[in-house]
């Protein structure tokens, strides 16, 4: 089931206030020797979250989800045609995908987002992942406060 947004403004606050929201911290993104991708870190972030449902699953409201909280419905279809069965690797590769579409998406809602920091990036994709685009449209405080910097009413 998708999960309360409040948890996530929470998150947000946590973070603006400089606690770590995260289990691995500040991770170090790049091309160097031990740096991570960006995308993977929010990927593998988002599976430990949500979880992994191997085969369609109904969560409510008439929702079907496969993998971690996927209701695309390519991705019920790719399940269906494997014969119901999901795999880690499927499941990895079509979170990853969400989270480049919803990152693409954050880009055109909120235009300076690839100016703000890694984890606030990191923050505002697993909300996304959760509310889905529409819910984030629907918080207009939200975005207004966002898009002038104003982090304590974003957090409210």
């Amino acid at each position: 089931m998708r999960k309360d947004p409040t948890e996530f403004r929470e998150r947000f606050a946590k973070w603006k206030a400089g606690e770590k929201v995260y289990e691995a911290g500040l991770p170090k993104y790049g091309g160097g020797k031990g740096d991570i991708d960006f995308h993977d870190d929010v990927t593998k972030h988002i599976i430990r979250k949500e979880g992994v449902l191997t085969a369609p699953t109904d969560i409510g409201d008439g929702k079907i989800s496969v993998g971690s909280g996927l209701t695309q419905q390519k991705y019920i279809d790719q399940c269906k045609r494997n014969g119901n069965k999901w795999s880690q690797k499927e499941n990895y590769i079509a979170v990853k995908d969400t989270v480049r579409g919803f990152e693409n998406s954050l880009r055109g809602i909120l235009p300076e987002y690839d100016q703000y920091p890694a984890e606030m990036r990191k923050a505002l994709i697993d909300i996304i992942y959760n509310i889905g685009e529409g819910g984030l449209k629907n918080s207009p405080k939200f975005l207004s406060a966002m898009k002038l910097h104003n982090w304590n009413e974003a957090k409210r």
